[in-house]
């Protein structure tokens, strides 16, 4: 680690990349420079133009999940859920109180969450775990004895109860998605592309028994979503992600692209195998086999793995039709 004691802007920050680029003797083994959406670094990353230039994941997600969270009716009662769930954490005897009740009342024993600015995903948990504990946080607000009256007001009426739970329930699996990119044992690029199409058909889409505020929501996340990943483009399919994908077992298949989506894909990766050495590398025995990742719900469904005969008649059926399309 090094200090930078220039301004970070967009030109200094990529002077400095380049600059231990050639330190490092880096030049033209670097496919892609991941970062965040800082301003200064999507400038950096446009001026390095020897690698792709990736925005993180992560943060991506976060960016257009916000427009769903200022829609007025989210916005006001994720406001009172905040305030109401702080009511709670700031004194010790209600906390007391509703751990006690909650026991009786055979829930959960989970504690409520407050939400942290930086991190949406924590605004989902909050809502999420308020709902669960709902009977017994009105139980505790609407006792004299624990309760003042002025504090009161700060119960949810019904409509925001049912408000709290479409958004807890319209964000979850975006949650799980952002736990899931997060880790940090795993190499997570070819689960990009996957993961987007999987929310974006499987999570997102319009059911029949979605109130008005839902099919807002939802449609404002698949419009950002979009916006921002460009899941149906061309250009899309020859990124780094969708070659990560196509080399990774699972995804193999590409099943969350189109037909012309595949080809480009296949295209892209054919014509950077001149770039790969011709080098076979020992197995390191001091590495750790990495664990199996969990698999997501609602990832687009993929053929399950395959036995090596069953790849073998695979192959064979390809070999046979020679203008079959094996990415079909």
């Amino acid at each position: 680690m090094r200090g930078m004691p220039e301004r970070h802007t967009g030109a200094s920050l990529a002077a400095r990349l380049n600059e231990f680029v050639e330190e490092f003797q880096l030049k033209g083994r670097i496919a892609a420079c991941v970062h965040d959406n800082a301003r200064n670094m999507d400038s950096a990353g446009r001026l390095c133009d020897e690698w792709e230039d990736l925005p993180c994941f992560a943060h991506t997600l976060q960016l257009y999940i916000k427009p769903a969270l200022v829609i007025d009716e989210v916005e006001k009662t994720v406001a009172r859920c905040r305030k109401l769930v702080g009511h709670f954490r700031h004194s010790t005897t209600l906390t007391a109180e509703i751990r006690s009740r909650r026991a009786v009342m055979g829930l959960s024993d989970h504690e409520l969450i407050q939400d942290v600015p930086t991190r949406w995903n924590s605004t989902q948990q909050m809502l999420q775990r308020l709902v669960e504990q709902r009977l017994v946080v009105t139980d505790v607000m609407i006792n004299p004895r624990l309760t003042k009256k002025n504090d009161r007001e700060l119960l949810l009426t019904d409509s925001e109860w049912e408000i709290a739970s479409d958004i807890a329930d319209a964000l979850r699996d975006l949650t799980v998605a952002t736990e899931f990119m997060c880790k940090v044992h795993n190499v997570s690029s070819s689960d990009v592309y996957p993961v987007v199409c999987g929310l974006l058909i499987n999570s997102l889409g319009l059911a029949d028994d979605d109130s008005d505020l839902m099919q807002r929501v939802k449609e404002c996340l698949r419009d950002e979503m979009t916006r921002r990943f460009k899941p149906g483009s061309i250009d899309t399919a020859a990124r780094t992600p969708a070659i990560a994908s196509i080399l990774d077992i699972r995804h193999k298949r590409l099943n969350f692209m189109t037909r012309d989506q595949k080809r480009a894909c296949r295209a892209a990766i054919e014509s950077r195998l001149d770039d790969v050495p011709l080098q076979v590398h020992g197995r390191d025995e001091s590495l750790e086999t990495p664990t199996k990742r969990p698999r997501l719900s609602f990832l687009i469904s993929s053929p399950s793995e395959s036995t090596a005969s069953d790849e073998l008649e695979a192959y064979m059926r390809e070999k046979s039709q020679p203008d079959a399309d094996p990415l079909q």
